[in-house]
């Protein structure tokens, strides 16, 4: 019995002391195996085609989640407020210059033949003649009686008294008409002193004539036109300075405010 039970712990050493042998060694054998199993498996799938596999269809777009019901609004900062922008008023449209209009064209003028033009003269004011242009007539009819005398003195019977003579003295009796001796304009009518009524013309180009000793009323007023030739009055004994002279008209011309002598203007008789 002794003996028995010495086998069975001497068996029970050994599976002690070499069984960790054995189990390292049936581990490695499993490895082993499992490797060559893998490697040769790995050839025979290199030859055959992969499986085909279905295309899957993609996802539908995730929507977006909803807020949550619970959230507080947001409130706005200065963040969300809009730039600034200073409002600027818009000039108003610049109107392009305006282009006058070119002046029309003249118009053509067809020259006609010599027998059928009219010969008119150009529209023009009227020039005012000279004294040279312009033509006379005597204011009456008679002598002399005192001549023209600006430069040396003559003897007036009526004052008594040697002095200039700036006209002439042409006899006619009293109530003789007394005429104008060119066109011209009355100027003026007034009462000399000395040389009675007096009536001025003015002719133009400076050319005045000048009629005194005339009856009381002259039959012309200031402004009025008269002709050449036209009645303005009637000899008179009007002038006190010349009282004593035959019965005469006093007659006296000026150019541009000098005396000149009426003989070198008036016709020859």
């Amino acid at each position: 019995m002794k003996k028995g039970n010495d086998g069975g712990r001497k068996s029970g050493d050994f599976l002690a002391g070499k069984g960790f042998y054995i189990i390292l060694f049936a581990c490695i054998a499993i490895i082993g195996v499992s490797a060559w199993i893998l490697v040769f498996t790995s050839g025979v799938n290199d030859t055959v085609s992969p499986p085909v596999v279905a295309e899957q269809p993609e996802p539908p777009p995730r929507m977006p989640m909803p807020p949550p019901v619970n959230e507080p609004p947001r409130v706005p900062t200065i963040e969300d407020e809009p730039a600034f922008s200073p409002h600027v008023p818009e000039e108003p449209p610049t109107e392009p210059p305006t282009i006058p209009p070119e002046p029309p064209a003249a118009p053509t003028v067809v020259e006609q033949p010599a027998e059928q033009r009219e010969d008119v003269p150009p529209a023009t004011e009227p020039r005012e003649k000279t004294v040279d242009e312009m033509t006379f007539v005597w204011p009456v009819m008679g002598s002399i009686e005192m001549p023209f005398s600006i430069d040396m003195p003559i003897y007036h019977r009526t004052l008594a008294v040697w002095r200039t003579h700036p006209g002439i003295d042409i006899a006619s009796p009293i109530g003789t008409r007394v005429l104008a001796v060119t066109d011209g304009t009355v100027i003026d009518v007034f009462e000399d002193d000395l040389m009675g009524t007096t009536v001025v013309i003015d002719h133009g180009a400076g050319l005045v004539s000048i009629y005194s000793n005339l009856a009381r009323t002259p039959v012309v007023v200031p402004g009025d036109s008269v002709t050449q030739g036209a009645v303005i009055g009637a000899v008179g004994d009007t002038a006190i300075g010349e009282i004593r002279e035959v019965a005469h008209l006093h007659f006296e011309m000026t150019l541009h405010g000098e005396h000149v002598n009426p003989t070198g203007l008036l016709p020859n008789r």
